[in-house]
């Protein structure tokens, strides 16, 4: 199971999809989110709605328990109405990607989006979806029946034959369940391993500069201890010379004196 994600969730509800249809997306959902390892220490789960406004039936810290959100799933409504995807993009990178709704993106944790649409956005798609990519989050597309192919691939994160799904009957959707989700915690479990390995890279690197600091700082105080040492040596043989003159110099003084 994926350990370590926040996931979202962006499901198409307009009118093309049907009553009928639409509980299989449920069914579908269930089953994808089944799988996943749901606390808020682990995988979070959100959920965008979109026909032709967006609107956030689950935000990432809204269950706490994975019951609780597939009960919800079950109930999940449905209003039909138009397809405004680029709208339900950026309205979840705004709204629902946010540290407020309980995304965890400042602390290393991989951002998700799946898209499920089954027709063609009646607007932009190509500039919401680059806006949510270039915000951190991986995109997957999930085409059903009448969705258009070459929007689902502008629409998911690179390289496109790993993030776009595509079934031609709101049926085969079942289909997609193992295959989708192998991905999703193939990838999360794979960022998981990157970002532990930054972090352990980071952690090597600041040791690694600490001790070598350390040892300039021991040779540095090493090389001055001696230097006054030397000074010191140096200071207390003139010194020594002063009260204890050399023979010569006494024999010198002597008959100087004599004289």
């Amino acid at each position: 199971a994926a350990k370590l994600a926040d996931i979202v969730f962006i499901v198409d509800e307009s009118g093309s999809i049907g009553d009928q249809n639409f509980q299989l997306v449920r069914s579908f959902l269930y089953s994808i989110i089944s799988g996943l390892e749901i606390s808020p220490k682990r995988v979070r789960v959100g959920i965008v709605m979109y026909n032709n406004e967006p609107r956030a039936q689950v935000y990432l810290n809204t269950f706490k328990k994975k019951d609780e959100l597939l009960n919800f799933i079950n109930i999940l409504p449905y209003n039909g109405g138009g397809t405004n995807t680029g709208a339900a993009l950026n309205f979840s990178r705004e709204n629902v990607f946010i540290t407020e709704k309980g995304s965890r993106k400042d602390k290393g944790v991989e951002q998700v989006a799946v898209v499920i649409t089954d027709g063609e956005s009646q607007d932009n798609v190509i500039q919401a979806a680059a806006d949510l990519r270039r915000a951190g989050v991986t995109v997957y597309s999930v085409g059903v029946q009448n969705a258009n192919e070459h929007e689902l691939r502008q629409m998911a994160s690179y390289p496109p034959q790993k993030h776009v799904f595509i079934v031609d009957s709101f049926a085969k959707l079942k289909s997609l369940e193992q295959s989708l989700q192998k991905t999703l915690c193939y990838n999360i479990i794979h960022q998981a391993v990157s970002v532990s390995a930054r972090r352990t890279g980071i952690k090597e690197g600041l040791q690694y500069r600490f001790i070598r600091s350390a040892i300039r700082f021991f040779v540095k105080s090493t090389l001055k201890y001696l230097q006054f040492i030397k000074y010191f040596v140096n200071l207390i043989g003139t010194k020594l010379m002063f009260v204890f003159p050399s023979q010569a110099a006494f024999k010198q003084m002597k008959q100087t004196s004599s004289s």
